[in-house]
């Protein structure tokens, strides 16, 4: 079978390569879904074998988190690893969390055994920006300091690049998982999509895509919280507020960015608020070694700074 899994990593690039394997003309592309249940809707076999197999293209799957944020991409992931790790689920959520990593790799397997993996790592300190960049889009009221102090240990787990890789390269064969840094799409674009192209052997197409799903600016990261939490203030419970559709309708206006003026208006009010967000010193220093794998791995030589590993 000539099929693509992308798998993640979150915050590296996912959104540009979905856009891109949407428009190149050999892929099939489809973006993975769950039901209820946990069940992936697009990814069963009978799906597989008689709507892409006919027309010679590659098939490609993409879903950005599955590799580290399984609970969140399939919720229905959940009851079956309980049933296998009872005995230390209900009071590690971390030993919960690598379970599901695990079993989420083994389902991916059985489903499609022959596929290729592409799996696009960050560095760690880039990735946290961009991941609170992130949740601020989603309306969470929490300034930076309150971002890193809250999910560490998740973190750690989440983006523990040697053990996810690991998995999926026990699983799948090192020869059909792919691994590339994200860096190399930032800095040199055309070479990242030229060995995507030689990967899954496809032509070249002169695809044009700007900046996709871009994090938010010094000003808009010190503000946007500022205004979730006075919305959040408002008469009523805090929770209701949050479900509520007018705040559904406010983290709309967030993830598109269209209260950026408002942002620098204010910005420009109290100049303070312009500074940049910065991790503490020795903050990063329990991510080093979790990334040693990449040394293995090509175009890695001149990024190893980015994830703590030592020339």
């Amino acid at each position: 079978m000539n099929c693509l899994l992308h798998i993640g990593f979150s915050k590296a690039g996912s959104s540009f390569l979905q856009e891109w394997f949407s428009k190149h003309p050999e892929i099939n592309y489809t973006y993975v879904t769950f039901d209820s249940t946990g069940k992936m809707l697009n990814l069963e076999k009978p799906i597989l074998t008689t709507n892409y197999n006919l027309n010679g293209k590659v098939n490609v799957f993409s879903r950005e988190g599955i590799i580290s944020f399984p609970d969140l991409a399939n919720k229905g992931l959940i009851e079956s690893c309980l049933k296998k790790y009872q005995p230390y689920q209900f009071g590690d959520y971390l030993v919960k969390k690598k379970a599901l990593q695990e079993h989420t790799c083994n389902e991916l397997h059985n489903k499609i055994p022959d596929s290729k993996i592409l799996i696009i790592t960050r560095g760690f300190e880039s990735v946290i920006y961009s991941l609170y960049s992130q949740a601020i889009k989603g309306g969470f009221p929490i300034n930076f300091d309150e971002y890193l102090n809250k999910p560490k240990k998740i973190l750690l787990l989440n983006y523990d690049y040697n053990y996810l890789i690991n998995l999926y390269v026990e699983k799948f064969n090192k020869k059909n998982v792919i691994v590339l840094p994200y860096e190399l799409l930032r800095d040199n674009q055309n070479n990242f999509i030229s060995i995507v192209e030689k990967s899954l052997n496809v032509n070249h197409y002169d695809i044009k895509i700007g900046k996709v799903n871009p994090s938010l600016s010094k000003e808009e990261l010190f503000w946007y919280p500022v205004l979730s939490n006075i919305i959040l203030s408002l008469p009523g419970k805090r929770g209701s507020i949050y479900r509520s559709d007018f705040y559904k309708k406010y983290k709309d206006y967030l993830k598109e960015n269209r209260l950026k003026s408002i942002a620098k208006v204010l910005s420009q009010l109290v100049p303070s608020s312009r500074k940049s967000d910065q991790i503490p010193k020795g903050y990063l220093d329990e991510f080093k070694g979790k990334a040693d794998i990449l040394k293995n791995y090509p175009y890695y030589e001149n990024y190893l700074g980015e994830y703590l590993i030592d020339n």
